[in-house]
Formats: structure tokens, sequence, C-alpha cells
């Protein structure tokens, strides 16, 4: 879930849960893309449908529907957007569960990525060294990376995690 809400601090939630499926709780005020992943990677919030690529499939989640992707190279591919610059504040939430320990340099949840270098990208990831981390850069700001959160994250295989970033408008939150 891809939340737009109006300034600069990053926030991590990471809360673990072996409830089996769940039922959606109603879109909150301000939702501007949601991909539940029920048998497709349509978006039923903002129209930003994903494709799937590479093998990336559909398989039971803690929430209905979940994406499975192989670790290598599956994705969902979502056309570009402003939506994704996030210039104010914003919550991304998901559920995840690992077949198995992330490795450097981690497992990107979401992101996006205009290419290599100092241009615009942003991604949500499990580090390979026991972290959960969010990194944003732009080369209209000064120095590369212009802001990174981490917090601990060891997630154990199989189990199914929620977590969360916010940024807001205080200093950052952990």
């Amino acid at each position: 879930m891809v939340q737009k809400l109006g300034s600069t601090s990053l926030g991590f939630v990471a809360i673990t849960s072996q409830a089996g499926a769940q039922t959606c709780t109603p879109p909150p005020a301000g939702l501007v893309a949601w991909w539940p992943a029920d048998g497709n990677a349509d978006d039923i919030a903002g129209g930003n449908d994903g494709v799937a690529q590479n093998g990336a499939n559909f398989v039971p989640g803690q929430v209905e529907g979940s994406f499975s992707f192989d670790g290598i190279d599956d994705r969902i591919e979502v056309p570009d957007s402003t939506l994704w610059t996030f210039g104010s504040d914003f919550t991304i939430d998901l559920w995840t569960n690992f077949a198995s320990t992330c490795s450097d340099p981690g497992c990107i949840f979401i992101g996006n990525d205009e290419g290599g270098g100092n241009l615009n990208k942003w991604f949500f990831y499990a580090t390979g060294d026991g972290y959960l981390s969010f990194h944003i850069n732009s080369p209209s700001s000064s120095g590369p990376a212009i802001g990174q959160g981490v917090a601990s994250f060891a997630p154990t295989p199989g189990t199914w995690y929620h977590v969360a970033l916010t940024r807001g408008g205080c200093p950052v939150r952990r």
C-alpha cells in the first residue's frame, strides 16, 4: 500500500503475526495505490496497474492474495508516475514472508528507480545483515542520498511480517 499524505521524517514498524488469512480493511483516505495481489497486479485505488515480470506469480497470502517472487529477477512492474516522487509525507506498508533469509544487497519490497548513479530513486528493503532500510536520492539535492532510515529486522523464513514506513514532519522516529 502506498499512501501520500503532506513533510520530513522516516519511521519504521515491523510487527510479526502468524494468524491465518484475513479480510482486507477498507482503504484509508488519501490512498493513491493498492495492489492486493488477488490473482493480478491491478491497482484497486489509483489505476496504476502492474504487470508480472520474469515469473512473478500469485499465491495465498496473509490478507487474501500475495505476490510470489523467486529472489532473483521476479517483479511487478508499474508505470512511472509523479505519485512515486514522494514530495510530501507518505506511508508505505505491506505484508512480507521470506522463503529464505536475505543476502546483500538485500530484498527490495518496493521502489522506484530511474537508473544507476545520482538519479531519482527510492527503495524500501531488508538488508542482508539484519536491518530494514529506506533509501531515497535525488540529483537536485546536495549529495547522493537525501534520506535513509534503518531499523533492526531479522525475519524468520516462513513467518508473515507487516512492515511499514512513514515519512512525517518531525525528526526520524523508530
